[in-house]
């Protein structure tokens, strides 16, 4: 009848048990990554977040207490399942930084990290949509978002460092005929497109910013034809 001895789990730690408890935290719907061994912050936040629901104090650290609840017959499903939120790691968080990429609210690589670049991506997308400005989804929010209803960037048509898609290739193949652009147009708008789309403005005396709107890509093709007829 001894008792057996459970361990508190805090940020940093390593061990068989909290491949357990991040398994459970899965089976539950408040841990989205792959569970491994460490305990990192993600797995703090989901504990958290299940501490919360089964009204413990959220302090996630895993204690004891907090294991004998996790692992109850009646441990609580998280009541908000697929919501996505800072801290938050994993494979759809991955997705929805893509997502936010192709609406242009954010610029770079997509990652498995819900950091703070993705929070003011996400803040920025519920302001232009009229939701309220949390820098968290739902799972009925990222409904709304992977549709083809969802709200693009309201800078999404001036084009500018960062973006990529077709209508970064044809703006290269434009400044390309204008002998602005001497790579292959591939559809990134890098340094060399900023660079390009400056010496343009530069030219037609325009202020220099590095941004292409839709009433600069009138204008090219404007000078683009002139210059065919010539």
């Amino acid at each position: 009848d001894a008792p057996k001895f459970v361990p508190t789990y805090t940020v940093g730690d390593e061990a068989d048990g909290i491949l357990n408890v991040e398994n459970r935290l899965s089976e539950l719907s408040y841990f989205y990554d792959t569970p491994d061994q460490t305990y990192d912050e993600a797995t703090a936040l989901a504990v958290k977040d299940f501490q919360a629901a089964k009204e413990l104090e959220a302090t996630g650290e895993c204690t004891p207490e907090t294991q004998d609840a996790l692992f109850a017959e009646d441990a609580p499903v998280n009541p908000n399942a697929g919501t996505m939120k800072l801290g938050v790691t994993g494979g759809c968080v991955g997705t929805l930084s893509s997502r936010m990429i192709e609406l242009r609210y954010l610029t770079g690589t997509p990652s498995n990290t819900f950091d703070e670049a993705l929070q003011s991506a996400v803040t920025s997308y519920q302001a232009a949509s009229g939701m309220e400005e949390t820098g968290e989804l739902t799972k009925e929010n990222l409904e709304l978002l992977y549709s083809a209803n969802a709200v693009k960037s309201p800078e999404f048509d001036n084009l500018k460092l960062g973006y990529q898609g077709e209508d970064v290739q044809v703006l290269q193949a434009k400044l390309a005929l204008l002998d602005y652009y001497t790579s292959t147009p591939d559809g990134f708008f890098n340094e060399a497109t900023e660079e390009a789309v400056k010496a343009y403005q530069a030219d037609v005396q325009e202020e220099v910013t590095g941004i292409a709107p839709p009433a600069l890509q009138v204008a090219m093709d404007s000078r683009i034809e002139v210059n065919s007829m010539v």
